[in-house]
């Protein structure tokens, strides 16, 4: 009985982030009743979407590896190596954990940042061979 109540602190006083603009929220349902001013479809032209990695002390861009103090500092900034072209959009979340090597989704070659992992072309990329950089694993 005691672990169910711990489990149920511990969802109550869990904070939630949205993974565009980093505003935090105490609860999902209240993240995703609201709509997003760094919507990838425009400003307030979509809701927030649920951030689904940890807290963390230091954030890093999915896309270029660059590392941040918060999520909102880290989506605020556009990306040189966005998925749409460089600067065309901000920074994403990396919602994994900080490692020693980091591993690309596609091919499996390891490196020891992310941003020297996506700063190379993969073999193995969905967008056919060499045109389109590492993704790293969560």
């Amino acid at each position: 009985m005691m672990v169910c109540y711990l489990g149920f602190l511990e969802d109550f006083m869990a904070n939630f982030y949205c993974e565009y603009c980093g505003q935090k929220y105490s609860s999902i349902s209240s993240l995703t009743a609201n709509t997003c001013s760094r919507h990838p479809n425009g400003s307030y032209k979509g809701k927030h979407k649920p951030y689904e990695g940890d807290e963390k002390s230091n954030y890093y861009c999915e896309y270029c590896g660059q590392k941040y103090s918060s999520i909102s500092s880290l989506t605020a900034n556009s990306c040189s190596r966005h998925p749409n072209g460089s600067y065309k959009g901000n920074h994403k979340p990396y919602e994994g954990s900080e490692k020693s090597q980091y591993e690309c989704k596609y091919c499996g070659q390891k490196y020891s940042s992310i941003s020297s992992l996506t700063a190379n072309t993969c073999s193995r990329h969905p967008k056919g061979s060499y045109k389109g950089n590492h993704s790293p694993v969560k």
